[in-house]
This record gives C-alpha cells, sequence and structure tokens, in this order.
C-alpha cells in the first residue's frame, strides 16, 4: 500500500512524497532520494574516529569526552517540533547554535533586527509577476522552482547566481535614489522592477559570501521597503523570501525561553568546549567532536558518529514549513529501533530533566 508524506529533509517539506514498501515511488527530488538512502541503509553503523564501533561502544566514548568538558556547542541545520522542545531545555553548559551559511545566518539576523516585508510560497506562486531569485536556492531545495513558478503563464524570472555587495548597492541606488547605472545588468534589471506590479526577491542560502551577507541582505530590505512605498502613480507590492530551516526552533526557542537562539557557530577551538552536530554535514562544515544522526562522511565532519531515525521516516514529528506559515505533520512509514536525536540528547546528559514534585505524606 502506498503512503504519501511529508518530507522532512529540507524546508519546502514537500507533502507528496509516496512511498510504498520501504521504497520511494518518485526520485524527483536528488535530496530526498540521497538523505532516504542514508536513512534506510542496513549499513549504517556507530563510528569513533575511523573504526566502526558498536553503538554503546560510541556512547560511552561520547559520555566520557562531555564529561571531561566545561562547555557543549550544540549545532543543527534544521529541527522538527520534537528535537526544537529537547534543545529548548539543554543543561546550563550546553548552547544550542544554528550551524547555516553566511546568508541564511545574516537574514535571520537582519529579521530579527529590523523586520522584513515577506510571503509565502503560495503567495509568490499566485502573484508574482517579477521573480528575482539570488543565488541558487533550487541546490539545497531541487523542487523550489517547481514551488513557485505558475505554468502557463508570463511569469518573468531573473536569476542572479553569483551577485555581490556592489551589484546590490548599485541596485539599491536605482531604486531608492532614481540614479542611473552604467551597468547594464543592474539597469535592465532596475526597469523591469520600476514596470513589475509584484516583485519577488528570492533569497537562495547561498547567495552571497561571509563578508558581503549582512550588508547585501540589509540593502535587499530597505529595496523591498521603498517599493512597497505608495507613488502618486501606482503602488507596487514587493517581497522577500527565504526560507528558513529552523523555522520550527526559531518558535519553540522564544516561547519557551523568551530569547532568541544564536544564529552563529561557536568557535570548535575554544579550549574545554565540544561541539555536537545533529543531522547531516554541509559540504562546507567544520569537524564536530560528536554527530548525532544524518549522513555520516567521515572523520572530517566528526570524530564519534552515532545514527540515529529519522523524524518523518521512523517516527512521528511535526514542523513548521521554511516560509513560516503552516505546521506539517511528520508520520512515520518505516520503523527503527535506533534512538531519535532527542534520545540521544537526553542520554549524554545534556537535557535538564523535570524535577520530581515530593509527594505529601499521609
Amino acid at each position: 500500500m502506498a503512503l504519501r508524506i511529508v518530507c522532512p529533509f529540507c524546508p519546502l517539506n514537500c507533502d507528496d512524497v509516496g512511498i510504498a514498501d520501504g521504497q520511494l515511488l518518485d526520485s524527483r527530488c536528488s535530496k530526498l532520494s540521497k538523505e532516504f538512502a542514508a536513512a534506510v541503509s542496513d549499513e549504517v553503523v556507530a563510528r569513533i574516529d575511523n573504526d566502526s564501533v558498536a553503538i554503546g561502544q560510541a556512547e560511552q566514548a561520547a559520555l566520557n569526552l562531555l564529561e571531561s568538558q566545561d562547555g557543549v556547542s550544540v549545532t543543527v541545520r534544521s529541527a522538527t517540533l520534537q528535537l526544537s522542545k529537547t534543545l529548548s531545555r539543554l543543561a546550563i553548559k550546553a548552547t544550542t547554535y544554528v550551524d547555516g551559511s553566511p546568508t541564511s545566518l545574516a537574514y535571520q539576523n537582519v529579521v530579527r533586527r529590523t523586520g522584513v516585508i515577506s510571503a509565502t510560497l503560495a503567495d509568490v506562486r499566485l502573484h508574482a509577476d517579477l521573480i528575482v531569485m539570488l543565488g541558487q536556492p533550487d541546490v539545497t531545495m531541487p523542487r523550489f522552482r517547481e514551488k513557485i513558478e505558475r505554468s502557463n503563464e508570463d511569469v518573468n524570472v531573473v536569476s542572479l547566481r553569483d551577485p555581490n555587495a556592489g551589484y546590490i548597492a548599485e541596485l539599491a541606488s536605482c531604486l531608492i535614489h532614481g540614479q542611473d547605472s552604467k551597468d547594464d545588468s543592474v539597469a535592465s534589471l532596475s526597469t523591469q522592477i520600476k514596470s513589475a506590479k509584484y516583485i519577488a526577491f528570492v533569497v537562495g542560502p547561498d547567495a552571497f559570501n561571509n563578508d558581503e551577507a549582512l550588508p547585501s541582505i540589509e540593502m535587499l530590505v530597505d529595496v523591498v521597503l521603498k517599493l512597497n512605498q505608495v507613488t502618486q502613480d501606482r503602488s507596487q507590492r514587493a517581497v522577500l523570501l527565504s526560507m528558513n530551516p529552523v523555522a520550527t526552533l526559531a518558535c519553540v526557542h522564544g516561547w519557551n525561553t523568551n530569547r532568541t537562539v544564536c544564529v552563529a557557530v561557536a568557535d570548535q577551538n575554544v579550549p574545554n568546549e565540544v561541539t555536537v552536530r545533529i543531522g547531516s554535514p554541509s559540504d562546507d562544515s567544520g569537524c564536530s567532536d560528536i554527530q548525532l544522526g544524518g549522513q555520516d562522511l567521515g572523520v572530517g565532519f566528526a570524530g564519534i558518529y552515532l545514527p540515529s531515525s529519522t523524524a518523518g521516516l521512523h517516527f512521528s514529528d511535526a514542523v513548521i514549513r521554511g516560509d513560516g506559515t503552516v505546521t506539517l505533520p511528520l508520520r512515520p512509514s518505516l520503523s527503527s529501533p535506533l534512538p531519535t536525536p532527542s534520545d540521544w540528547l537526553v542520554r549524554l546528559g545534556l537535557v535538564l530533566q523535570p524535577s520530581k514534585t515530593p509527594q505529601a505524606s499521609h
């Protein structure tokens, strides 16, 4: 019998994924195919350095490492509802960090500080007549274009695969201050934006490099605000859209702690501090001391690897989609004897346990 599930592997959370007899029914998404194969593989084993070991042995090595250090940095690239609740109860010596690209982290920082005029995937698909894609969001979210582009309709899509701060600054000068640009590309895009009714700036996680991400996002926010101002002859609608893989964590952490989650990875060379990564690393991730679940890419990415079960495949959970608009159920279709990532955090002593209320004597 075929089951339709919500994909847990990227912030699009596509809800049309079919599974039957433990196999994917289609392979439209390369990321889904790769992550699914890793999650259901019978060859996933615990590891210490270059040696495959029993899970109990790897767990004890992780406990010994954690007990010998003063602080722990727990890094995540995405988080479900259950994991987000667990991360909000970390022990005092542990801190949660979001491990993301420079653009994603800069975007989250700017949004928290100044706010932004944003939109949902459905809004962009329904209304936008001009979509400006910065970076390559379809690399990390292969079905992204499918979600935002209307078929058989005249939608202008402009792709800026490798924009820089200088380009964004010149575009901002044209749109905010009315200056002319000598750059033909900037001048052309400026003209298209001025004539469009609904402009969606889509910011991919790889849009800008480390030094240029923050000022570029700030300038884009200023452009969007300017375009939304009502003029004498007409008004425009302009939005920024960036899919947030930690939308669930941001909501849960803020509600439970009244604080925002840190969006900068701790220095992994800090003495007396252990780094624990939850889930698969990216190609440019540093080496963590311990990795819980996700794909094991070897000793270059984690010293100790502890395999875990996967939300939405092996156990029930929920997730807020990356545009922050809807909470989706993650229903299991397979089984696994492995602990969940939250189970591992508890077993490793990183989660504060609720105190037991003493019973009144009679």
